[in-house]
């Protein structure tokens, strides 16, 4: 396992003060895109445009993306002003990291999300595609 190199207490304050500087950096950065991402122009459903889901029509806005390689994650973000409907947002794979609030704290530590290979989400499988640990080809923790 690759750990961190280890330094003087003096050396970690420079390397974090240096880290923080980006990361504030990157806080206003966040704050103008979600901005932008609020201005981005939205586009009116102008027909009849109902979720499916196993017992029927789903009462939120949700989607799923298919691909060649099957299922994806996705999400789709939607306005309703009385009795129009308008789709305002839409994104896909890494997208939905932001979402995710155990990848952000992953983020954060040493050994991070363990993905090998740049496989991101290697470790997902629908519920009835999981292998048996023997069997399994990824693991997330070795």
């Amino acid at each position: 396992m690759d750990y961190p190199e280890v330094v003087s207490r003096r050396e970690w304050l420079v390397a974090r003060r240096a880290l923080l500087a980006k990361e504030k950096a990157l806080t206003r950065l966040r704050d103008e895109l979600a901005a932008e991402r609020r201005r981005l122009p939205m586009v009116e459903i102008d027909k009849p445009y109902v979720f499916e889901g196993p017992r029927g029509p789903v009462l939120f806005r949700a989607a799923k993306i298919w691909s060649a390689k099957g299922e994806m994650p996705g999400l789709s973000v939607f306005l309703r002003d009385g009795r129009r409907v308008f789709h305002t947002y839409s994104t896909y794979q890494r997208g939905l990291d932001l979402f995710f609030n155990t990848y952000n704290l992953l983020d954060v530590t040493p050994l991070g999300r363990q993905e090998r290979h740049g496989r991101m989400h290697a470790w997902i499988r629908h519920h009835d595609r999981y292998e048996p640990p023997e069997l399994a080809r990824h693991q997330l923790f070795t």
